[in-house]
């Protein structure tokens, strides 16, 4: 088994409970997605609790509620927000997102399953966070649709192959793309995670690419800055 703890700068994760442990995805996320005017904010799936904490130190005084489906990461999620320096800020729920209802966020995030009709994983529960048997891409825009304010944001994570997929899904739910940044590993590489950003009102959209590490297996200056404020 791994560590049981992730260390940041300014607030520990331990995710030895969670099926999904803490990874570069939710740390692209949490350090990319658009907080500037997000006074409440929903992160659909949170397992350890990792994005709501970083767009938490990324805010003076939003709100965040964190929904996680699954027991066990709920409650390993709810030690780490009472653990952080913003437990009053951070509200775990352990709810079906599919059903969850409240007041309109200004911006949702969420690092969603990924894999449709794929080889199932052997876990049921690294399953559940995994696959969108339980939470499927369009039950995420529908949710993102129905609980986001007027020029409320919906920025996800996901794998490259989901490009023109999940945009059309938010396109039938009047959510429009209006950024959008490549993800590569290393240089020369195809991009391997889109990082998306969903808007209730249609704006020009900014696009971007972003690589994760040089041929030597060194953080690039791009990535560095990105997530300066999170890596010790």
């Amino acid at each position: 088994m791994g560590n049981p703890c992730f260390h940041f700068k300014r607030f520990d994760v331990y995710h030895d409970r969670c099926a999904m442990k803490v990874g570069t995805d939710g740390v692209l996320l949490g350090a990319w997605a658009d907080v500037l005017h997000a006074g409440r904010i929903l992160d659909v799936g949170t397992g350890s609790g990792l994005i709501a904490l970083m767009v938490a130190q990324r805010t003076e005084k939003a709100s965040i509620d964190a929904l996680e489906i699954d027991p066990e990461g709920a409650g390993q999620a709810k030690e780490n927000f009472t653990k952080s320096p913003w437990p009053d800020r951070l509200n775990l729920v352990q709810a079906d997102a599919v059903t969850w209802q409240a007041a309109p966020y200004d911006l949702i995030v969420s690092n969603p399953p990924f894999y449709r009709n794929a080889l199932k994983a052997p876990s049921h529960r690294r399953k559940l966070a995994r696959h969108d048997d339980t939470l499927t891409w369009e039950q995420l825009a529908k949710l993102a649709s129905r609980l986001l304010t007027k020029g409320g944001k919906l920025a996800v994570v996901l794998p490259a192959e989901a490009d023109q997929l999940f945009d059309a899904i938010c396109w039938d739910e009047t959510l429009y793309l209006v950024r959008r940044c490549d993800v590569s590993t290393r240089p020369g590489q195809p991009p391997k995670r889109l990082l998306l950003e969903f808007s209730t009102e249609k704006t020009p959209m900014q696009r971007s690419a972003l690589t994760i590490e040089t041929d030597d297996h060194i953080y690039t200056d791009d990535y560095s800055f990105l997530t300066a404020d999170f890596y010790l």
